[in-house]
């Protein structure tokens, strides 16, 4: 994908955006899941890459999903780059209803 956002001469405090996007899901199987995504800025290269990568496990009553990403972070001074780990449990009540034979 492609966004582009243009700073208006009335609204000078807002950031231009001409961001390159690529985002991926493969279906290992139908318990696992892994996915990605990077996104690129055109106009400030050094400073607007972003990126994650992670992967999900489900089961019939619960899930486990788990993201390695890197965040650019705008400073008065600069940028600064943070890598973050994210990991999330979901638990649904009811698991299966039914038979699969």
């Amino acid at each position: 994908g492609h966004s582009y956002k243009q700073v208006l001469p009335d609204q000078p405090e807002d950031v231009a955006a001409n961001d390159l996007l690529f985002d991926f899901t493969y279906n290992w199987n139908d318990m696992v899941d892994l996915y990605g995504g990077f996104t690129y800025g055109i106009d400030a290269a050094s400073s607007a890459q972003q990126w994650y990568i992670g992967g999900k496990y489900t089961r019939s009553c619960w899930s486990v999903s788990a993201t390695v990403r890197e965040e650019v972070l705008p400073r008065p001074e600069g940028y600064t780059r943070e890598k973050n780990f994210y990991v999330q449990f979901n638990f649904m009540p009811f698991g299966e209803v039914g038979t699969s034979r």
